[in-house]
């Protein structure tokens, strides 16, 4: 064997070792951070008051990215295939479409004995999240979509959204930027839908119609509890649509006089459940982490911060007539009420 050839095969030799130890390298890379979730979560579902204990009891480290809309949510889990994040919060409405697009895993209930026991007996079995036999989504919070205002300024409870076309809150009216939750309130104070899950061309002209009318009225579309509540602080809102019980909850904290109701025409409910993110590498952390946060204490905690119904606790001090309450169902036409509503946006920022 002469030298040149000798030393080509060293080299070759050199440069497949390096090639393996690189994989096992990329493989502990990927694996790096087995103690680490990464949530992707509606602001409040991730507070220090339970994140803190999981820490303490497992060493882990949590990544909290808070989110202000479903649409948000999805886009971010559909960018990577849910790479990004290890644990979601999605409602009951929206499972079709994650399983469809398949960016969640299987969960194994019995590595989460909580939702057993801790759950309240409505919320421990649910259809909506369950697929060819296998459990998808453990039930967290739940909530509804109300009518808030502003007390010292309404000082009678109103009992219809139609309030928000009183002349004298022109321009103290804000709504919700996001399609579904906002077009089917609108659908509900307009009434006679056949179906507010699956509007067709002409529903969707009677709601153009509809927001035409509030359209003078409006403030402004919020993103979250956070964005209302500093709009009645500093009294450019007196009502509207309320981001979850959380607004008043707040609100309230603040010193604020702020009351909510669900009208008679009804208004939302919604459930929100822990998703395990398809692209987890870290599936057995996660199930921890939802067994620890489906604890009694721990969703009162929640309840007690931000002011959502926990899924362990009966709700507590609430002014709801329940049988308002219009559940959300999976819709039949997603894609195009985003579409339409980027149209109505235009309608209401004139």
């Amino acid at each position: 064997m002469n030298k040149t050839r000798s030393k080509a095969m060293v080299l070759i030799a050199l440069m497949a070792l390096i090639g393996i130890v690189s994989l096992f390298a990329g493989g502990r890379g990927e694996a790096a951070k087995p103690n680490e979730l990464n949530l992707l979560v509606f602001e409040g579902y991730a507070e220090p008051a339970w994140v803190d204990p999981f820490k303490a009891e497992t060493g882990a480290t949590i990544n909290i990215t808070n989110a202000t809309s479903v649409d948000e949510i999805f886009s971010k889990m559909v960018a990577d295939g849910g790479k990004g994040f290890d644990l979601v919060t999605i409602d009951t409405s929206l499972f079709q479409r994650y399983y469809d697009k398949d960016l969640m895993m299987p969960i194994n209930l019995d590595n989460i004995p909580n939702a057993k026991t801790e759950l309240l007996p409505n919320f421990r079995k649910l259809k909506e999240v369950e697929f060819d036999g296998k459990t998808y989504g453990v039930a967290y919070a739940w909530g509804t979509i109300p009518l808030f205002y502003d007390a010292d300024v309404i000082k009678k409870k109103p009992d219809s959204w139609r309030i928000m076309l009183e002349p004298q809150y022109k321009g103290k009216v804000v709504l919700l930027d996001e399609p579904q939750n906002t077009m089917v309130t609108m659908a509900l104070i307009l009434g006679g839908f056949k179906d507010v899950w699956n509007f067709s061309d002409s529903d969707y002209d009677r709601l153009k119609e509809g927001f035409q009318s509030v359209a003078p009225q409006l403030r402004t579309l919020t993103t979250g509890a956070t964005d209302e509540i500093a709009l009645l602080a500093n009294k450019e809102a007196v009502l509207g649509m309320a981001f979850g019980e959380q607004t008043g909850f707040v609100a309230n904290q603040k010193g604020l006089n702020v009351k909510m109701t669900i009208p008679k025409e009804g208004g939302i409910g919604w459930l929100d459940c822990w998703i395990i993110s398809a692209g987890t590498k870290n599936k057995e952390l996660a199930e921890k982490w939802i067994n620890h946060t489906i604890r009694k204490d721990y969703n009162k905690m929640m309840s007690d911060t931000i002011g959502y119904p926990g899924a362990c606790n009966p709700p507590e001090g609430i002014d709801y007539v329940m049988d308002r309450i219009v559940w959300l169902q999976p819709r039949g036409d997603y894609q195009m009420l985003t579409e339409k509503w980027s149209e109505i946006k235009l309608i209401l920022a004139k």
